[in-house]
């Protein structure tokens, strides 16, 4: 009820997170393409290590972001870095391709959110659990 009692406030404060948001994803962009030409042109040559070097370096704009946020984006990373991580294993066979594992993955990743809905909810965002209480029709 206190974002319909104060329009005003709310307003700006959604449109300074919007702004904020935004100017993460440019300089994050912005960053890397900047980076991955100035290593290219440093180094006089094109591999991996230039995407690497840039991908750290961009990295960084997380700090223009809130601090709530930051770890938003984390749970975010987290799981495609893991994926890209899995994937390059399977490629260089040091992995076993798991036929259907995303579905595993799923199932893991949902219990731990019902685990912490059921006992931990202290831990979970407003937001969130209400999510959750809406899709499952709890209380």
């Amino acid at each position: 009820m206190t974002y319909v009692s104060r329009p005003k406030k709310t307003l700006w404060q959604t449109l300074k997170n919007i702004f904020k948001s935004s100017l993460f994803l440019a300089v994050y962009v912005a960053t890397f393409r900047f980076f991955l030409c100035f290593t290219k042109n440093f180094r006089h040559k094109t591999d991996r290590w230039n995407v690497i070097i840039s991908s750290f370096i961009c990295g960084f704009a997380i700090l223009f972001e809130h601090k709530s946020r930051r770890s938003e984006l984390a749970f975010y990373m987290v799981p495609r870095a893991l994926e890209s991580l899995y994937n390059m294993l399977v490629k260089r066979g040091y992995a076993k391709h798991i036929r259907n594992g995303e579905v595993l993955v799923f199932a893991v990743c949902m219990a731990l959110i019902m685990y912490c809905y059921q006992n931990e909810p202290q831990h979970i965002k407003p937001a969130y659990e209400a999510m959750v209480r809406k899709f499952f029709g709890t209380n």
